[in-house]
């Protein structure tokens, strides 16, 4: 028989772990059954997330009208290599994260799901990333105007230097 869960949530943590009182504590104060199913929807949805950033880009660059990889790396002039890095570890920088939102096109809400996926968010204390995500609220953009309203403001660029 399945464990509830917030039994399932509960063993996720060390027994030790000063979360567990405060966790079951909340868990008797709230409604518990309906609680459970939030809290389950909300893990399932995490995990399916988190399987591969890799499997999670292409779907992306299929929707975005890339149909290889190396269509979508050549136009981010992204080498090869760094490509395939991202391909086989799953891990992604957050310059490459950046640029690969911008070389998507992606709106500002696709792009803080990208950038969340990738393991990062969006920092408002960031100069060149509050230009970023200003431009992708209030305008269209190319990876190329991006590039250009960047230099602009004297920020670093997206696009990698050889």
């Amino acid at each position: 028989m399945k464990s509830p869960p917030c039994v399932v949530l509960i063993e996720y943590f060390d027994k030790g772990a000063p979360i567990q009182s405060l966790l079951k504590n909340r868990l008797e104060e709230l409604d518990v059954d309906e609680e459970q199913n939030d809290i389950a929807e909300v893990v399932s949805s995490s995990q399916k997330r988190n399987k591969s950033f890799y499997q999670y880009l292409v779907n992306i660059m299929s929707c975005k009208g890339f149909d290889s990889d190396s269509a979508f790396y050549n136009h981010i002039s992204m080498s090869r290599q760094t490509f395939a890095k991202i391909r086989k570890t799953n891990y992604i920088s957050r310059n490459h994260a950046l640029l690969m939102a911008v070389g998507l096109e992606l709106t500002y809400l696709e792009a803080v799901d990208f950038m969340e996926n990738a393991g990062y968010a969006f920092r408002k204390t960031d100069s060149r990333e509050t230009i970023i995500t200003y431009v992708m609220r209030n305008r269209k953009y190319t990876l190329y105007s991006m590039e250009e309203i960047l230099f602009a403001f004297g920020e670093k660029s997206l696009i990698e230097k050889n």
